[in-house]
């Protein structure tokens, strides 16, 4: 499901309406959800329109939905078990990350800029996670920060997993600067940022359970993406903007 949010300035009642929607989907006049089961694979160049129904006034943007085969695999097992306490210690195992590492933070506040150069494989990706018993209670945050990241993932980083962290008063909190295979970032919430999510070049794109707020740019800042994967994400980005995927 995705629901498309759009308001009239003046609150008049308006109604919604989509064009070359994938086969299979529908859009519903009322909510703005777009619903269904896609029957067909491949890339549709959508219309969506905003319609204000006393003077049939309309605004429409084009949206280019792309339906994929399947979701990206989740992880095997670890093969090895990384702890860190602090800032420091991530910084030193991110340094030293192999395939299959599942690095677990133990709750705390963590700050600063993370740069990600290794990558796992599909099998054995490179796992960021709470420790147990710290779920909900790992905070990223980059207040005090010039324009920081919570983690720039540069040379090609791939096969990455982010899951379950809380990021606030970041810049450019996911930055994905080169070309980039299987990126998942899962069970997460940005708020008080510029954006959330930003990439040139990714092939496998998983964004699962995701609540973003208090954004001041654009949440999602993408470039090319082939196999995206997004579910339940919902996302404010200004009070005047805001849309939601379920």
């Amino acid at each position: 499901h995705v629901r498309v949010l759009g308001a009239d300035p003046d609150g008049d009642t308006v109604k919604f309406e989509a064009s070359n929607l994938p086969p299979g989907l529908t859009i519903d006049t009322d909510t703005g959800e777009i619903y269904g089961i896609p029957s067909s694979e491949g890339s549709f160049a959508s219309t969506i329109s905003l319609v204000e129904v006393s003077s049939s006034t309309s605004t429409a943007t084009s949206v280019l939905l792309r339906v994929m085969p399947t979701a990206i695999a989740s992880p095997t097992a670890p093969i090895r078990i990384v702890s860190v306490a602090n800032n420091s210690e991530l910084n030193a195992a991110i340094a030293d990350a192999k395939a299959g590492d599942r690095i677990e933070l133990a709750a705390g506040v963590y700050n600063g800029v993370h740069t990600v150069r290794a990558s796992g494989t599909a099998s054995n990706p490179i796992v960021f996670t709470p420790a147990d018993g710290a779920n909900g209670l790992v905070t990223f945050d980059g207040v005090g920060l010039s324009s920081p990241e919570v983690m720039n993932f540069s040379d090609g980083a791939s096969h990455i997993i982010i899951d379950g962290f809380s990021i606030q008063n970041y810049s450019e909190t996911f930055f994905m600067r080169s070309t980039h295979e299987n990126i998942q970032i899962v069970n997460t919430t940005i708020s008080d940022s510029l954006n959330a999510i930003r990439g040139n070049s990714i092939n496998g794109l998983r964004v699962e359970n995701l609540t973003v707020s208090n954004m001041t740019a654009r949440p999602f800042s993408l470039g090319s993406i082939t196999n995206a994967h997004f579910f339940n994400v919902s996302v404010t980005a200004t009070p005047e903007m805001g849309f939601s995927f379920q």
